[in-house]
């Protein structure tokens, strides 16, 4: 997929909606573009970083928890059936799906890893620790139709309205 100078206004749409959901979170109202729908994952998901504790715990299993939070919230957020459609609506486009096939490509995982590897080498001394797995799991995140398939198909269907248009 190759990402157009078009898709810069649906990304800016996308954050302007992001900001949509957080007035409606912060003014108590219960609806699809709310996080009060997902008080009890995005709770769990700020607990896991106060129960972090890097004397007793690895990098690699803090990272794993992280995703497992950062994925149960993303799963609630985008796959509810009663909003994932709207949700699909605001902030998926084609645009925001070239650019999450981009994200995942082969390349720029590699690339994702070489700058993990170059970083962790200016701020620890130890050896560079695994996160494949909850790199994973970040990247299936990027497959909406497929990480929201057993619960919704909105994605799949905007996937095929796109791959109409393409062609």
């Amino acid at each position: 997929a190759v990402v157009s100078t078009q898709s810069t206004g649906e990304i800016s749409k996308m954050y302007t909606i992001a900001g949509t959901m957080m007035d409606n979170t912060f003014n108590g109202e219960d609806v699809c573009l709310s996080m009060i729908r997902l008080e009890e994952e995005f709770t769990s998901y700020l607990q896991t970083f106060a129960s972090f504790n890097s004397e007793t715990e690895s990098i690699r299993s803090m990272a794993n928890r992280f995703m497992d939070a950062y994925t149960n919230m993303q799963r609630e957020a985008l796959c509810d059936p009663g909003c994932a459609a709207e949700v699909r609506d605001a902030f998926y486009s084609c645009c925001v799906k070239d650019v999450f096939e981009v994200m995942s490509s082969k390349p720029m995982k590699k690339g994702y890893s070489r700058l993990f590897e170059n970083i962790w080498g200016m701020i620890s001394e130890k050896d560079v620790p695994s996160l494949s797995k909850a790199a994973k799991k970040y990247f299936a995140i990027l497959d909406l139709d497929s990480f929201c398939g057993d619960r919704t198909n909105v994605y799949g269907v905007k996937d095929e309205q796109c791959e109409a248009v393409e062609a």
